[in-house]
């Protein structure tokens, strides 16, 4: 399912709109369609919030 999901939301127009997961999903990837991270809640460290959100536009595009 995992792999699944990844290969969906790496494609310019992923049929999935909504994922619910902890950071390892996004470790590694690089998923071009991923406009909006959510946190529940603060992340340990700075270095891991600034992975989180790296997982949100990129290229000087808006998230």
């Amino acid at each position: 399912m995992k792999s699944f999901i990844v290969s969906d939301l790496c494609k310019k127009k992923p049929t999935i709109r909504l994922v619910l997961a902890t950071v390892a999903l996004g470790i590694g990837q690089d998923a071009p369609s991923i406009s909006r991270v959510i946190h529940c809640r603060p992340p340990t460290s700075l270095e891991a919030y600034m992975q989180e959100i790296g997982r949100a536009r990129r290229k000087g595009q808006s998230s």
